[in-house]
């Protein structure tokens, strides 16, 4: 399930005119590679798991993804780009899996510092509901 729905959350963000005329398809799943290029996306599993309410398999579950770059003004492009492609659209994803809820339930805005150069980060925390 979580291969199927990082497949689909990068498929989306490349897929997305917003995203990829910034980052072009500069979209990572946990880390981005130590000789990324900027600017880039990046994504990793925020929290949830497995709904066990019902005898659905379903899962509730948060991913933060960020634009990242060493321009603050870029990061905030990139992180309302990700807005506009996955806040309440649709996403595709592989079967037997339906993704039926894409909402950004918090925001993301932080600073890090790599050998004296800023990185600014920008993003928000989605949350993902998928069932068979």
């Amino acid at each position: 399930m979580i291969q199927a729905i990082e497949k689909a959350i990068r498929s989306t963000l490349t897929g997305s005119a917003g995203v990829s005329n910034i980052v072009s398809t500069r979209v990572y799943a946990g880390i981005a590679p130590d000789a990324g290029t900027m600017p880039f996306v990046v994504f990793t599993i925020n929290g949830g798991g497995a709904d066990n309410d019902t005898a659905l398999d379903s899962a509730d579950l948060r991913y933060a993804i960020m634009g990242v770059s060493d321009k603050q003004l870029q990061a905030v492009q990139i992180a309302d780009a990700i807005r506009s492609a996955l806040h309440e659209q649709s996403m595709a994803i592989d079967s037997p899996w339906l993704v039926y809820r894409v909402q950004e339930t918090g925001a993301i805005a932080y600073v890090d510092d790599v050998d004296g150069k800023p990185f600014f980060r920008r993003g928000g925390i989605y949350r993902i509901r998928v069932s068979k």
